[in-house]
């Protein structure tokens, strides 16, 4: 049974996607029949709630796969102080150390590959010699270039995955070797979505409204401390092509410190309270329900005012390399989607097929493609049910193995993956 190890930089749980994204890897892999270790840095929680947490509770993770913490000096706290070059060099050497350990403790365990997200870790695998493969969440920049290129250039380094398929262009032109770089978007749960009650149920359950149009956001409310365009949401709430339908816009994800802002801008928009409703995160598990309540799942780009009215714009980086992970949900939920036409979002949606695409930090734009889906039903039906037969191409499972297969790893005999 070929051995796989994963080498993750995340503490775990995470509130964030990607230990959402590396735990359903794991089970992936493990689901082929591979025998699978998930390796991690110990860190302190941000959040005491997820103090002592098991993942695989938090979430919703058959327990297919070992788990271990390594031990690790946290120096997360140092970030605010990441732009003076003494820390800065602290920083990165301490990167580049955990990287050296981990690769160190995951070929003490005799892998057929070493699998991460983590470029270095990824660069003394291969440096090491050890088969690894390495999944690129960002194109390659600065420093990370360099290694990018000088690990996949040695024999040991299988495969370099891209998210998009602006990243996987990018790594070429880094110098990558072409045949090594493979396009890896995201996934979703088939199985969970399906599960779900329906339309009616779900909002029985959730306490929603019944009859009243809902537009739906689950997703975080930021990202580095950046907005990524739930103010844009409600904005499009008050443009009068949405707002003379009277839908309620509910947003799941949090961090709920954001709320008071949103609530506020509501407000100066003239929106009644009853019109949006902000939720904190919520687990894994209630996803699918919280989507199956919903009559349309919206998806702006980042660009929302900051504090002082500064605004920053959808930036190349992430228009192009990002893969959201909830886009892939609302596909699975059937959902008709409306989203920021990033070109990183044009590799899975096709405008008028899968989802209505708008472009980035346009509410104006956000609110009359919402409007056309909530007046629509035949539009709205024909997006969903588009939608979910393009998801059906993006499985975990499916995703897994086109990773392993990338890799090099070889399959393993149906009768021993039962």
């Amino acid at each position: 049974m070929p051995r796989i190890v994963f080498l993750s930089g995340a503490r775990l749980p995470t509130e964030k996607a990607e230990g959402f994204q590396v735990m359903k890897m794991c089970e992936a892999m493990a689901g082929l029949g591979h025998d699978v270790e998930l390796l991690h840095p110990w860190r302190r929680q941000a959040d005491p709630e997820l103090a002592g947490v098991d993942p695989f509770d938090y979430y919703d993770v058959e327990r297919a796969f070992g788990v271990k913490t390594l031990a690790n000096l946290d120096l997360v706290p140092l970030d605010r102080w990441a732009a003076v070059p003494p820390v800065r060099q602290l920083l990165m050497g301490h990167l580049a150390g955990w990287g050296l350990t981990a690769a160190w403790q995951a070929a003490r365990r005799g892998p057929d590959l070493i699998y991460t997200r983590d470029v270095w870790p990824a660069y003394w695998a291969a440096t090491l010699g050890h088969a690894c493969a390495f999944e690129a969440h960002l194109p390659p920049r600065n420093r990370s270039a360099g290694l990018i290129r000088s690990l996949a250039r040695q024999d040991s380094a299988r495969a370099v995955f891209a998210l998009t398929s602006y990243t996987a262009a990018e790594l070429r032109d880094a110098g990558v070797p072409q045949q090594k770089v493979a396009v890896l978007p995201d996934a979703a749960d088939l199985d969970a979505f399906d599960a779900a009650p329906p339309r009616d149920d779900a909002r029985r359950q959730l306490g929603l409204p019944p009859g009243r149009p809902i537009v739906g956001y689950v997703g975080r409310f930021d990202t580095m401390g950046r907005e990524k365009g739930v103010q844009d949401l409600v904005r499009a709430m008050a443009d009068p092509v949405l707002s003379e339908l009277d839908p309620l816009l509910v947003c799941v994800g949090g961090p709920m410190d954001r709320v008071p802002g949103y609530q506020d801008l509501a407000s100066s928009l003239g929106l009644a309270p009853s019109s949006v409703r902000f939720l904190d995160r919520v687990p894994n598990r209630d996803v699918p329900v919280w989507l199956a309540a919903v009559d349309a799942g919206v998806w702006p780009s980042p660009g929302a005012a900051l504090g002082g009215g500064e605004r920053f714009a959808a930036a190349e980086d992430y228009g192009h390399a990002t893969s959201p992970l909830k886009l892939f949900e609302y596909m699975a939920a059937g959902l008709p989607i409306v989203a920021a036409g990033l070109p990183g979002v044009r590799d899975v949606l096709e405008d008028g097929r899968t989802a209505l695409l708008v472009p980035p930090a346009d509410p104006e734009a956000i609110a009359a493609a919402t409007a056309r889906i909530l007046s629509d039903p035949v539009l709205a039906a024909g997006l969903g049910s588009a939608a979910r037969e393009e998801a059906a191409r993006h499985t975990w499972r499916s995703r897994a193995e086109r990773a392993l297969g990338a890799a090099r790893v070889p399959e393993v005999h149906a009768a021993a993956a039962r």
